[in-house]
């Protein structure tokens, strides 16, 4: 009875075969001590699985997919409007998803494309940008991320490789004008306050120890 001590379940499955590899991991249970849902120290389940695909049509190319859901029980819920407290608690949810593949153009040239989402119906994991603390949700403030991201690669040598990244993110909430004055609401910086967009570039060049 102690609530130091609450019982959780872990498992994964995985299938291989050929071209193809697949799992299934997952999560559900609560941290063991007296706190708030998806936060360390709390006794309030909480969820999370992920699944992972992957499949290589030829030696040189590989596509995969990524997905994820988790789950949070008894979360203090406040207004999307004022940011006041509501008297009932939520049990929100959250989940993404991203898909991407690289290949290799030559024996050193190589070129890697992926596409990832994730949705937050409640901001569960984002309070912060309405200026709440963790473990608090947002009636009805529904968060959304895209990104897209480009990359070329060339190995000059096994240790050595050269890298190019080219990568577009946007986001939007449903925070209404009056929660926006509250809080900043922003996700990137020197973004507006409900809708945000960032392109960043980036050259790299690493050493790869063996």
């Amino acid at each position: 009875d102690s609530p130091f001590y609450q019982a959780t379940l872990v498992g994964q499955l995985a299938y291989s075969r050929e071209r193809w590899f697949a799992s299934l991991s997952g999560f559900w249970g609560s941290e063991g001590q007296m706190g708030t849902a998806g936060q360390p120290g709390s006794t309030d389940d909480f969820m999370i699985a992920d699944a992972i695909i992957t499949y290589s049509p030829t030696e040189r190319t590989q596509l995969w997919m990524n997905a994820d859901v988790g789950k949070l029980e008894d979360v203090p819920e406040f207004s999307s409007v004022t940011l006041a407290p509501l008297p009932s608690d939520e049990d929100p949810y959250y989940w993404g998803v991203s898909i991407g593949g690289k290949t290799r153009i030559t024996e050193k040239l190589s070129f890697a494309v992926r596409g990832e989402y994730f949705d937050d119906e409640e901001a569960v994991r984002f309070p912060s940008f309405f200026g709440l603390g963790s473990g608090s949700s947002v009636d009805e403030a529904e968060v959304q991320l895209w990104s897209r991201t480009g990359t070329l690669g060339y190995e000059f040598t096994r240790n050595l490789l050269l890298r190019g990244e080219m990568r577009w993110d946007h986001a939007d909430n449903d925070v209404s004008s009056l929660a926006s004055s509250a809080a900043s609401g922003k996700i990137f910086p020197k973004g507006e306050t409900v809708e945000d967009e960032s392109l960043l570039g980036i050259v790299e060049v690493s050493y790869i120890f063996d």
